[in-house]
């Protein structure tokens, strides 16, 4: 029997390491992309992928259609500069949207030949996609995600269903590292649950989702907030 494929766009962010390890440990042959430098994790075949360069989009499309076709396709990219609308340039909001949407588009429309019968994709969207944020072009980015998440479950099924996972804050993500103290303490005060979303248990979440008992669940945006945003 062939091993489960599963592509994971974005294997370098801080979620990264362990959705690769959960799928690792559930015998799926791993592909993931990396701009700068290829992680050190061997059991990931890595391809290069500048997701703010069409150039870069075509020719990981040209690499990747060597493999062996699709069982998951899961994104992990995104970029979060944390600024007001009136702080950007116009070149920050073009990057902002090429790499949190239009890339992920672009690389769906290029794959969609290469999915097997019963294969999944998941977006990660964020809770600042379903309630706004302090930051308008990024939660614009999110939103856009949903929209699509939603779009290509009616369009590419029965082949290929799509689901969306929308966390808060993640406990040890680069972005929650980067936060006050204050500012860490102030999303756990406002959580119903008084804590975190862990990175482990949000890998185990995205594996389980992929897995054959969740076949009718397509189309969903998944809020693991904690109920910060219902």
């Amino acid at each position: 029997m062939n091993k489960k494929h599963t592509l994971v766009i974005g294997g370098t962010t801080s979620l990264s390491e362990s959705i690769l390890n959960v799928f690792n440990q559930n015998s799926h042959s791993i592909t993931s992309t990396y701009f700068t430098r290829k992680p050190d994790i061997p059991f990931v075949n890595w391809i290069k992928l500048d997701c703010n360069s069409n150039d870069s989009i075509a020719n990981f499309a040209n690499i990747f259609s060597t493999l062996t076709n699709l069982t998951n396709l899961i994104f992990l990219t995104g970029i979060l500069p944390g600024k007001s609308i009136e702080d950007y340039t116009y070149e920050e909001i073009d990057t902002v949207i090429n790499i949190n949407f239009n890339s992920v588009a672009k690389v769906i429309s290029s794959l969609t030949n290469h999915f097997n019968p019963g294969s999944h994709i998941m977006l990660m969207s964020s809770i600042s996609g379903q309630k706004g944020s302090f930051d308008p072009v990024y939660a614009a980015s999110k939103s856009a995600i949903i929209g699509l998440g939603k779009s290509l479950s009616q369009t590419l099924s029965p082949k290929t269903r799509t689901n969306v996972i929308a966390p808060g804050l993640v406990e040890q993500s680069s972005m929650c590292n980067q936060m006050l103290p204050e500012r860490r303490q102030y999303h756990v005060d406002n959580n119903p649950c008084r804590n975190l979303l862990k990175r482990n248990a949000l890998a185990e979440i995205c594996y389980e989702l992929t897995t054959e008992k969740w076949n009718h669940l397509n189309g969903a945006v998944i809020p693991v907030n904690g109920g910060t945003y219902v």
